[in-house]
C-alpha cells in the first residue's frame, strides 16, 4: 500500500533534505555576519545578507507548509485505501470476533493517520538533520565535531531506549485492555440479573490499573524529554566552550563558534523532538502492524459476473461446517433440496446445529465441507449485496440497529421504496401496530430500546426479512415471542412466500409454523435425523417412538412372566 505513495513520500523526503539544507544556510549567515559584515563595517552587506536570510526563511516556511499538506494528504490516502476493504470486512466478516477486530482496525487507521499527518512523522524525518550537520562541523573544527557527536552519541541512545520503553509500555497497556470484564450490554439487564455492582467493580479495577499505566508513561516520557532538552542545552554549551578554547589558538573565528552551537543545537533539537514523540510511533507502528496483518488476512475483492435472480431451487450438498478455532464439527454431511414454493422447518433438540445451519445458508459461515446453492450456482459466486437481495434473513437475536422502524425494515438501504418498506409490515402483520407508535414508521428504535416488547421487535425484524420479496427467506425461531396473533401473522407470511415461489427455511416446533410446512428436516447433534414430507417424517417418527416404548418395556414383560 506505501509503494502506491511512493511519488508522495519521493517528494516528501526531498523537501525535508531543503528544510535541513536551509538550516546550514542559515549557521552560514551567521558565520558570514560575525565574520564578514561587522569586520567590514559595511551597513549595506548586513541588510543583503538580512534580505538574503529572509528570502530563505520564506522558502523555509514554503516547503515546511508544502511538506506538512503532503504528509496530511499521504495519512488520507492511507486511511482511504485501508478504509475500503476494512468497511467491506465488517460487513463480510464470517464470525463476531473478526467482525470487532475489524472494527479495532479502523480505530487503528485513524491512528496511523493521525501520526502521519501531525508531528509525529516530521519529527522522525527531521532527524535527517544530523546527516547534514556532520560534515558542515567537520568543516569548522574537528574538536567541535567531536563535541557534537559526543553529544549525538548520547541522545541516539536515550532515543533507542525510549522506543523500548515505549513499547514495553505500550505492550503493558493492551496487555491491561485485554483482560476479560463483563460488557456494559443493557444497564437495566445487568441489574435484574444481579450483575451491576460486579461489572462495575471489574471496570473499576480495570480502570485504576489503566491509570497506573498511564502515569507510570506519562511521567517516564516527561523525564526523557526533560533529559533530552538539558542535554541539548549543555551540548550547546560545550561547543561554545570548546570554540571559545580554539578561538583562543586562532583555530577558529567568532562566526565559526556560533555557526557551530547553532548547528548543534539546532540537529540534535531534533533528536529530542523525536524522543518526545516516540510514544507516538510505538502506538502507530502497533496500529499499523494490527492493520496489515488484518488486510493481508481479509479476502481480495473478485468481480463476479451477475448472475440473475434465483426462482427456482436450493441445494445443500453434503454440507459440512468446522469451528476453525476449536475444529469442533457442528454439521455433518447435510444434503437436501428444495423447490420454489417449498416450506420446510427444521427442528431438534439443542445444539443440533440448526442455527449454524441457517446461518450457512444466508451466507454467514463458509461450508468446511460441501456447497450451497441457489438455482445451481454457490453462494460465493454472489456478489454479497447481490446475495442480500435474494436471501432474507431473521436471526434468533432479532437485532434492530439504531434508526427509524422504516430504515430497519429497508436494511437502511437509503434508495428503499416506502411501498416496499409498507408491503414488508404488512406481509409481517405489524403495519398496524407501527401506525400506533409516537412518530409511526418514523420512531427511533435500537438495541436497548424498552419501549417496544420482544414480540414487536421480532415482527419487525421478520418485516425485514421478507422485505424486497427475496426468494429465500431464513426464519431461526420466528415464533419465540409470539402470541397467538403473532402465530396467525408468522403463519400467513410464510405461506405468502410459498404462493409467490418462494422458499422458506424456519427452525422452530411452534404447531402454526409445522402447519404451513410441506416438508420436515430433523437433526440431532449436527446430522440429519429424518427429512421428507411433513406427513412421512411424523409417521416414521412415531414409528420410531413406538418401537422404542416398546424395547423399554420388554425387559419388564419378561420379569413379570417370571
Amino acid at each position: 500500500m506505501l509503494n502506491r505513495s511512493r511519488r508522495t513520500m519521493v517528494v516528501i523526503g526531498i523537501l525535508t533534505v531543503g528544510l535541513a539544507l536551509l538550516t546550514v544556510a542559515a549557521a552560514l549567515y551567521l558565520m558570514m555576519l560575525l565574520d564578514v559584515a561587522l569586520a567590514s563595517r559595511s551597513t549595506a552587506t548586513i541588510a543583503g545578507m538580512v534580505a538574503m536570510m529572509a528570502g530563505a526563511t520564506g522558502v523555509a516556511v514554503v516547503m515546511a507548509r508544502l511538506r506538512t499538506r503532503l504528509l496530511a494528504r499521504l495519512g488520507a490516502t492511507l486511511f482511504m485505501r485501508a478504509e475500503e476493504p476494512l468497511a467491506r470486512g465488517i460487513t463480510h466478516a464470517g464470525d463476531p470476533r473478526t467482525a470487532r477486530r475489524t472494527i479495532a482496525a479502523l480505530t487503528d487507521l485513524e491512528t496511523v493517520r493521525g501520526f502521519v499527518a501531525g508531528r509525529g512523522a516530521t519529527a522522525f524525518a527531521d532527524t535527517a538533520m544530523m546527516l547534514i550537520a556532520l560534515p558542515v562541523l567537520l568543516c569548522l573544527g574537528v574538536w567541535l565535531t567531536l563535541t557534537w557527536l559526543a553529544a549525538a552519541g548520547i541522545m541516539i541512545a536515550l532515543l533507542v531506549r525510549a522506543a523500548a520503553a515505549a513499547r514495553s509500555a505500550l505492550a503493558a497497556r493492551n496487555d491491561a485492555a485485554a483482560e476479560t470484564l463483563l460488557d456494559v450490554g443493557d444497564p437495566v439487564l445487568l441489574r435484574a440479573l444481579g450483575m451491576h455492582d460486579h461489572a462495575a467493580a471489574a471496570r473499576r479495577r480495570a480502570g485504576q490499573r489503566n491509570a497506573t499505566l498511564a502515569q507510570r508513561r506519562d511521567l517516564a516520557a516527561a523525564h526523557r524529554v526533560t533529559n533530552a532538552g538539558m542535554l541539548t542545552l549543555l551540548a550547546w554549551v560545550a561547543a561554545v566552550a570548546v570554540g571559545s578554547v580554539m578561538a583562543t589558538g586562532d583555530a577558529a573565528s567568532v562566526g565559526a563558534i556560533v555557526a557551530a552551537a547553532f548547528m548543534t543545537h539546532r540537529s540534535l533539537s531534533t533528536l529530542g523532538e523525536a524522543i518526545a514523540r516516540v510514544d507516538a510511533l510505538a502506538g502507530a507502528r502497533a496500529a499499523w502492524n494490527r492493520v496489515d496483518a488484518l488486510l493481508s488476512a481479509l479476502p481480495s475483492p473478485n468481480q463476479r459476473l451477475a448472475l440473475p435472480a434465483p426462482s427456482l431451487s436450493l441445494t445443500i450438498d453434503s454440507l459440512s461446517l468446522v469451528v476453525a478455532d476449536t475444529r469442533r464439527v457442528i454439521l455433518r454431511d447435510i444434503g437436501f433440496d428444495l423447490s420454489a414454493g417449498d416450506i420446510v422447518v427444521v427442528a431438534g433438540p439443542m445444539a443440533a446445529g440448526k442455527s449454524a445451519l441457517l446461518r450457512a445458508l444466508v451466507g454467514g459461515w463458509t461450508p468446511t465441507v460441501g456447497k450451497i446453492r441457489l438455482d445451481g450456482g454457490t453462494l460465493d459466486q454472489w456478489e454479497p449485496a447481490a446475495l442480500a437481495r435474494h436471501v432474507g434473513y431473521l436471526p434468533q437475536s432479532a437485532e434492530l440497529y439504531e434508526g427509524t422502524v422504516a430504515q430497519n425494515i429497508a436494511a437502511f438501504d437509503p434508495a428503499a421504496d416506502p411501498a416496499a418498506v409498507l408491503a414488508a409490515a404488512r406481509a409481517a402483520g405489524i403495519h398496524d401496530m407501527i401506525v400506533r407508535l409516537p412518530r409511526g414508521y418514523d420512531t427511533i428504535v435500537g438495541p436497548f430500546d424498552g419501549d417496544l416488547s420482544a414480540g414487536e421487535r421480532q415482527r419487525i425484524a421478520l418485516a425485514r426479512a421478507l422485505h424486497g420479496d427475496p426468494f429465500l427467506v431464513v426464519l431461526d425461531d420466528p415464533a419465540a415471542h409470539a402470541d397467538a396473533e403473532s402465530h396467525a401473522a408468522l403463519a400467513s407470511a410464510m405461506r405468502a412466500v410459498a404462493k409467490r415461489g418462494g422458499i422458506v427455511v424456519a427452525v422452530g416446533h411452534a404447531a402454526a409454523m409445522i402447519e404451513e410446512a410441506n416438508l420436515l428436516l430433523l437433526l440431532r447433534a449436527g446430522r440429519m435425523q429424518d427429512f421428507g414430507p411433513k406427513d412421512e417424517v411424523r409417521r416414521r417418527l412415531a414409528e420410531a417412538r413406538a418401537a422404542g416404548r416398546q424395547r423399554q418395556q420388554t425387559p419388564e414383560l419378561a420379569t413379570v412372566k417370571e
